[in-house]
């Protein structure tokens, strides 16, 4: 096992697999859906958003509410609220992750206000927490930001860590790496979802998590790949999807992940991957 301080760097991780050469599919390669949360005249369609999600079930595939794609920095705590009471209502049975932040713009972080947003939409056991980002949470660094994570109260079993840069909102950046290990080893969080963009970064936190130790004693941890324009990168390495971009086409998000199977399945692998075609 490799020892991770506040030192160690993305780079440092060898890359155990040849970059641009699939490694074989995990067992379990979930496909999370980022659903979009529809306005028409400056009320949230509630008839087309019912129809989105039926539309990722349909595929096979678990929503994701509240996210970033769902407009999570702008809705109300009400409207919060509403979105998961209505996907519950639909789809009793049915698992949902829900992105929680109290707030982009909160500039110092507080894990009252944290708790307090996730108190508001755990309805049920089968309600799956994203801790989303904010400005006070990022500012923090090392282990108080690890200790940040651990504070917050009622997330439940397997929550997942959300990663978002500042390609995607100006307090955004990457965790390094003994951040992300040291919040991966909490006991409530069990994923990661990352939109980090530089270089082979879905690569690199898929090895992080093996050489790191994460995947041993009873837990695995997961990589989900939130990269929605590298595509390939997410089938090759990752270990999961959760993308806005499948809100578009779920089915062909899940029969891509047939086809991935397919092409480590020595009865049924082709000279190319099928999926590439698509």
């Amino acid at each position: 096992m490799v020892e991770i301080t506040p030192r160690t760097l993305w780079d440092s991780f060898a890359l155990t697999y040849v970059y641009g050469r699939r490694r074989e599919t995990p067992a379990m390669f979930p496909l999370f859906v980022a659903a979009y949360l529809p306005f028409s005249d400056g009320e949230i369609d509630w008839p087309g958003f019912q129809r989105v999600i039926a539309r990722i079930y349909a595929a096979g595939a678990v929503p994701v509410v509240n996210a970033d794609t769902g407009w999570a920095f702008l809705l109300t705590s009400e409207q919060k609220r509403e979105v998961v009471r209505r996907v519950r209502e639909w789809h009793p049975d049915k698992e949902i992750v829900v992105g929680v932040t109290p707030g982009a713009n909160a500039s110092t972080f507080d894990v009252r206000a944290y708790s307090a947003a996730v108190a508001e939409v755990k309805l049920d056991d089968r309600v799956r927490i994203m801790v989303m980002v904010s400005e006070g949470l990022l500012a923090l660094r090392d282990d108080e930001l690890v200790s940040a994570y651990g504070a917050i109260d009622g997330l439940g079993e397997g929550a997942i860590v959300h990663e978002l840069t500042e390609e995607f909102v100006p307090f955004g950046r990457e965790l390094s790496p003994y951040e992300l290990h040291g919040v991966l080893r909490l006991p409530a969080f069990t994923a990661v979802k990352t939109s980090a963009l530089s270089g082979p970064a879905i690569l690199r936190r898929t090895v992080m998590c093996e050489q790191g130790g994460l995947r041993r004693g009873g837990k695995s941890v997961q990589v989900l790949s939130g990269v929605d324009w590298k595509v390939r990168e997410a089938f090759e390495f990752a270990d999961g999807i959760l993308m806005g971009a499948a809100v578009l086409f779920p089915q062909l998000f899940a029969r891509l992940v047939d086809l991935r199977r397919e092409a480590d399945d020595a009865r049924t692998r082709a000279e190319r991957w099928r999926y590439e075609d698509l």
